[in-house]
Order: C-alpha cells, then sequence, then structure tokens
C-alpha cells in the first residue's frame, strides 16, 4: 500500500486513508445527492384566462433527489405546447424548497393551452401544465331578469322577508361581474335599502325594500344604471294590518284537578279579512266561568299572529270558562272551555325497587291512601302530621286517612332520611 508522510506527524500514513480524510469519512459527513430524478407540479395547473391576458397565479414546479429531497439551484427550462401565448422567461431556477416557477400568458385563441417544464440536462424530467384561454367576453348588458324576491308581502312599515336579487348578463346570456343596476319603487311607496348595487361574480345584484304605508300593491324597478331601457320589475304587497278574525290555534277543552294548572296553554290567532296572520296585536284574556287564575291578563301576538296564555282551574268541580279578545275590539273574541276535575278521595302508593311510586300523591281532604310493599323490606315513617308509621314490610299494605288539608312528608328509614333517599309526599286539598 502506498505511504506518505504527514507534515507535523512525523509518520508514514496510508494514501487511501489520507483520501477518506479528505472526503470527510472521519466526522460521519456525507456528501448530499445533488442529482435530479423528479420534478412535480406545485400548483397553477388549469388556470383560465380571456385570450392574450396572463393567468392569475405563476406556474410552480419542485425538483426533488432520488430520496425526495428538495434541490436548490437546479435549471428549469420553460416552452409553450399549444395555445402560443408567452412565457415571462424561457428559464428558472429552483429555490431553497427546490422550486421554480414562471408567468404565462395565454395565447390570442380561445383553445387550450399547454406549457412544459423541463430539468435542464435530464430531458426526461418533465412537468406539463394545462391551462385555457376563454374567448373575450362582450361586457355590453343586453338582459336583466328577477333571481328571487319576487310576489312577497308585509304589513304596512315592514321590510320584505327576503332581498330583491337580479341577474344581468349579455347577448350570449353570459353574467356580467361590475354592472351598476339602478333600483325605483314605482308604485306604492315604501323604501329602498339603497339606490344602486353592482353585479357579483355571479352577475347578480340585490337590495332590500320596506312596502309603503297604504294596502294595497307595490312595484319596485330594478335596472341597468347605464341602460335603463334594461329593467325589470318586482311585485309587493302591502297587508291589511286590521284583525279581522281571532280562533282558538290550541289548548281548548282540557282538564285539570281543581286548583292546578291546565297541561298545555290556551292559543289564539288574529288574522286579517284575507286570513293574514297579524303579529304585534294585544289580546286581552277573562275568566268568565269556574274562577281559577290566568297567567297575565294580556299578550302579544307573535309572528305567526299567535299569542298564548296559561290558565289555573278554579277550586270547585266543574265547567271552567276563559275568553280571549283583542284589547283594541272585544267584539272580537273566542272562548276556552276547560274542566275543574274533583280531588280523588283515594290513592295508591307502590313501595318497590327502593322508591316510592308515585312520590307525590293527592287525595282530597278525609281521603286514604294505601302503601302496597311487594318487593324488599321498607316502611312509611312520617316526617310531621302525626300519622300512624308502618312497620318494617316486605309484603301486604299499609293506609294512612287525612282528615284535612295540607302537605306531609314521609321516608323510609332503612333506605332514606327526610330529606334524601327513599321519601314521598302526600297533598292533600
Amino acid at each position: 500500500m502506498p505511504l506518505q508522510r504527514r507534515a507535523g506527524l512525523g509518520v508514514l500514513v496510508p494514501t487511501v486513508v489520507l483520501a477518506m480524510v479528505a472526503q470527510g469519512c472521519g466526522n460521519g459527513v456525507t456528501n448530499p445527492d445533488t442529482t435530479p430524478a423528479a420534478i412535480v407540479i406545485v400548483s397553477g395547473n388549469n388556470q383560465t384566462a380571456q385570450v392574450g391576458t396572463a393567468l392569475g397565479n405563476p406556474l410552480v414546479v419542485r425538483v426533488t433527489n432520488a430520496s425526495g429531497g428538495a434541490l436548490s439551484g437546479v435549471t428549469v427550462n420553460w416552452s409553450v405546447l399549444a395555445g402560443g401565448g408567452t412565457l415571462g422567461s424561457t428559464s428558472s431556477t429552483t429555490n431553497a424548497q427546490g422550486e421554480a416557477q414562471v408567468g404565462y400568458t395565454v395565447g390570442a385563441t380561445a383553445i387550450a393551452n399547454q406549457v412544459r417544464g423541463t430539468v435542464q440536462g435530464a430531458a426526461s424530467l418533465t412537468a406539463t401544465f394545462s391551462a385555457t384561454a376563454s374567448a373575450v367576453i362582450d361586457n355590453t348588458p343586453a338582459v336583466i331578469t328577477v333571481v328571487s324576491g319576487d310576489n312577497q308581502s308585509a304589513f304596512s312599515g315592514q321590510a320584505l322577508a327576503s332581498p330583491l336579487v337580479v341577474r344581468v348578463a349579455n347577448a350570449a346570456n353570459q353574467v356580467l361581474q361590475n354592472i351598476t343596476v339602478s333600483w325605483t319603487v314605482v308604485q306604492g311607496g315604501g323604501a329602498l335599502g339603497s339606490a344602486t348595487s353592482t353585479t357579483n361574480a355571479q352577475g347578480e345584484a340585490s337590495n332590500t325594500y320596506t312596502v309603503g304605508a297604504s294596502v294595497g300593491a307595490n312595484q319596485v324597478q330594478a335596472a341597468v344604471q347605464t341602460n335603463t331601457s334594461i329593467n325589470t320589475v318586482f311585485n309587493a304587497t302591502t297587508q291589511d294590518a286590521t284583525p279581522a278574525v281571532m280562533s282558538i290555534a290550541s289548548g281548548n277543552n282540557q282538564s285539570a284537578t281543581v286548583g292546578q294548572a291546565l297541561p298545555n296553554p290556551l292559543v289564539v290567532r288574529v288574522a286579517n279579512a284575507a286570513n293574514q296572520a297579524i303579529p304585534n296585536v294585544v289580546v286581552s284574556w277573562t275568566v268568565t266561568q269556574g274562577g281559577g287564575t290566568l297567567g297575565s291578563v294580556t299578550s302579544t301576538t307573535n309572528a305567526q299572529g299567535q299569542a298564548s296564555d296559561t290558565y289555573t282551574v278554579g277550586a270547585s268541580a266543574g265547567a271552567n270558562e276563559v275568553r280571549a279578545a283583542l284589547q283594541a275590539n272585544a267584539a272580537i273574541n273566542t272562548l276556552f272551555a276547560a274542566t275543574a276535575n274533583a280531588v280523588a278521595t283515594t290513592a295508591s302508593v307502590a313501595v318497590t325497587n327502593f322508591q316510592f311510586t308515585p312520590a307525590s300523591a293527592t287525595v282530597a281532604a278525609g281521603g286514604t291512601v294505601t302503601w302496597n310493599f311487594n318487593q324488599g323490606t321498607h316502611n312509611v315513617t312520617w316526617v310531621s302530621g302525626g300519622f300512624t308509621n308502618s312497620a318494617d314490610m316486605s309484603s301486604g299494605t299499609h293506609q294512612v286517612t287525612f282528615p284535612s288539608a295540607g302537605t306531609f312528608q314521609y321516608y323510609c328509614s332503612i333506605h332514606g332520611t327526610p330529606t334524601t333517599g327513599m321519601r314521598g309526599s302526600v297533598t292533600v286539598q
């Protein structure tokens, strides 16, 4: 093996070892792979521009080695394959991320365009971009049409629920962007949200409209500002806000135990002569039979023309009646019927599964409650009232008669306390 004297070492070192040191093998450093192995599209593919205009974004590729590592400083050559057009440059160099890019202006004919990026010195490493050169759009408005918002209605001084929307297009029915539309009220008064609006990318412009004060027809015109002969019309109606009829929506013919609230509210609907629901109408409520208590003396109709109230039936068993009437015109009214049921004189409570069912029983004064034991060992122990406690029982019954009104608490002393666990109550009316 050839030997070489190393300066300052005073020893002979094999030449091959010196070569390894020179290459960095002694400290674990290896030379990176700088050979391009792939080129891929990063962004900019499949764009569209009008003939003779630049694409909105550059064409971008990435060059990598066999391990997928990005390579910087690599030259990419660019060429137009189809469609003509002009490249920003014929070559560009990859950056630290391995990316190279170029701008492109599509050709003068409305056809498909293609651009290829090729790694210099490696003709097989290519990436091909597609683009479309679209024909120049005639930006002359030719037609304006209603998209949505026609034939709505609202009460005097109220805005329509949905905006008025038009679309502007040219003679080829291609939608046009950035066209100013003028809006004008031509019948019925009322107010527009703005005098003009501009079409968006879909060729659409919109506006809001508050109908006029007088009942009847309203009309709004939308026209192309530069040519008002290109126009269309929206129709709207100002509804009659005069209440003409009140009807029951729900809650009629319910029943409850005397002194208890009906399970569902009483609900009326107020409408005009055309049966259109009217909001913001005050309804007065009155008990006309049976006593009892209303939740409130007035309520106001909502957007569906409905107003509601709650009702607790009277203290005596029998028929109850509640009247709902317009506060401004009591002649427009309707009646709800309800029934107050007598309090039961007996009730049963099941003692099972470590609970009393029902946990709250109700009887009339002088009534009797029976506890039926059928699972486990439990008892009825009274917190107050002086009633007789049951024995610890796993079967059989226990009865208590309640001579006067009140609410009385009890519990199972084996499985509960006066405030937790297995406990219940009896309400005497």
